[in-house]
């Protein structure tokens, strides 16, 4: 009996909901439904592009977007933990001083 390879997204995936406590805490901080969390760990053959960013963010970058999908965000500039440089919102102070 030959068993089946378990999709790579799964371990980080797991990884998340440890990060964020379970999965109904990953469902408020994503706002993935906790139904398609359970079905992405258990069930589903691909997370999608939507999914993995949300995650991102939900992790503040712990589990990156291309761990989830390398084969879209692989040799993506990672964005900083923890809102470092480069966040939403940075420079808002000089464009208003300047203007």
């Amino acid at each position: 009996m030959t068993k089946k390879q378990e999709p790579a997204f799964r371990q980080p995936l797991r990884d998340a909901i440890a990060y964020c406590g379970s999965q109904s805490d990953l469902e408020r901080r994503s706002g993935i439904v906790q139904q398609t969390i359970s079905w992405l760990l258990l069930r589903a053959e691909r997370i999608s592009a939507e999914h993995a960013v949300a995650i991102d963010r939900a992790t503040d970058g712990h589990v990156p977007k291309h761990r989830l999908r390398p084969d879209l965000f692989e040799g993506l500039p990672a964005r900083p933990i923890g809102g470092g440089a480069g966040t939403e919102g940075e420079g808002t102070e000089q464009a208003e001083a300047a203007a």
